[in-house]
């Protein structure tokens, strides 16, 4: 395009109140692309251009640089009208994630306070002793309360091998 026809181009735009409707539909698609997130050398091949071309139709003065900045303020101002309702919906999904998670932490303190309880800590006690006397002691009551109330089948023993129903060494 020449010169004198891109200043031209140029008047017609600056002198219309939505720039985008007067661009060609080559320029309106690069604006578009560009809007996207597109870069420009994927902008030029796509709509077949030298990429140095494309740079110059987005830079002050160019040819789609007042339409690329009047979509992005409409889009701005999109988004800014939807930011109130997207921001309560975050908010609502943050609230019903933290009630979820309260409640599993809740179900798992839970299951943690009954172990210790069958290993014969209750909720006051406190291991502050732990040589290796007082942790042979602890080990044997844990086994105890394991072989109590813990599962039927032991895991397996240091030669590799399960024996359903036997007891706890």
């Amino acid at each position: 395009m020449g010169k004198a026809k891109h200043d031209d181009k140029q008047k017609l735009v600056k002198a219309n109140k939505n720039p985008f409707d007067e661009l060609d539909s080559k320029y309106q698609k690069a604006v578009m692309l560009r809007l996207e997130g597109y870069r420009l050398k994927f902008i030029a091949v796509t709509l077949k251009n030298k990429e140095s071309s494309v740079r110059q139709w987005f830079t002050d003065g160019g040819i789609c640089a007042e339409a690329y900045k009047q979509k992005e303020q409409e889009q701005k101002d999109e988004v800014a009208k939807l930011f109130p309702t997207i921001s309560q919906g975050i908010k609502e999904a943050a609230i019903d994630g933290l009630v979820t998670l309260k409640k599993k932490a809740r179900t798992h303190l839970k299951a943690a306070q009954d172990a210790l309880d069958r290993a014969g800590f209750g909720a006051t006690q406190k291991v502050e002793d732990l040589t290796p006397q007082k942790t042979t002691i602890i080990i044997e009551r844990m086994k105890k309360a394991k072989a109590k109330y813990g599962r039927k089948n032991n895991p397996p023993s240091g030669d590799g091998q399960t024996t359903p129903g036997a007891g706890v060494s």
